[in-house]
């Protein structure tokens, strides 16, 4: 059987972080992130800045942040594909086509292609298609933990920056450390095994598990696993 290829929809980067990600269980099915419209998004075309880059001293994973005005999303590559990222810095306009993925409620991108772009008016063609077709983009740039919010916001130097508004409350020094510590005593962890061993709450895990990796202090070497940078 020959699998059809799937559409990249040019989307805003928004759409993708805060629609829903639905995992299929067919074979050949792909799995894909309902956003407006009720549009089902398993690939994505976007024209995005380069805002945050990163690479593990092994070489075996490496991310990039993109963002396009709407909101910030990472794409991650494992082994091999991590050379795509040689052909972007931090600061420049790319042509993105990627897979749709995700991991402890967090959406990201695997990338299939990146371009880099040198005219910026790219940029603007896109907005004026995106508004056309979905309008103006919902600037919610957060993720929810129960009532409480991250906001993420871009600093001077292009790295990420998380405000957290109340969002300390529920993720206590102690959990926080219990886990990072458990993961640097391992080679690798699953989440599960977190979970499992530690005894912390499921939900509380994921945010700090999601917490640790926005700051850089773990990594994913592999789909799944977590391991101390």
């Amino acid at each position: 059987m020959v699998q059809q290829r799937q559409v990249a929809y040019k989307v805003w980067i928004s759409d993708l972080i805060n629609g829903k990600f639905v995992e299929e269980e067919g074979e050949w099915d792909p799995n894909y992130v309902i956003i407006r419209n009720n549009l089902k998004v398993s690939r994505v075309n976007v024209i995005a800045s380069v805002v945050n880059k990163y690479k593990n001293d092994e070489n075996s994973y490496a991310y990039i942040t993109i963002d396009d005005g709407s909101g910030a999303i990472d794409v991650r590559a494992w082994r091999e594909d991590i050379g795509l990222f040689d052909k972007c810095e931090i600061g420049d306009l790319i042509l993105l086509i990627g897979r749709t993925k995700e991991f402890n409620d967090d959406i990201y991108v695997i990338p299939e292609l990146i371009k880099r772009l040198d005219n910026n008016n790219w940029a603007k063609v896109r907005k004026l298609e995106l508004e056309k077709e979905f309008g103006a983009p919902v600037k919610v740039d957060k993720e929810s933990i129960g009532e409480k919010k991250l906001i993420i916001n871009v600093n001077d130097k292009g790295g990420i920056i998380v405000k957290e508004e109340s969002a300390s409350e529920m993720l206590t020094q102690t959990s926080r450390q219990k886990v990072l510590d458990y993961i640097s005593k391992k080679e690798e962890v699953t989440y599960d095994d977190i979970i499992e061993n530690l005894k912390i709450d499921e939900k509380e895990v994921n945010e700090i598990v999601k917490e640790l990796l926005r700051e850089g202090e773990i990594y994913q070497p592999k789909p799944n696993y977590l391991k101390v940078i």
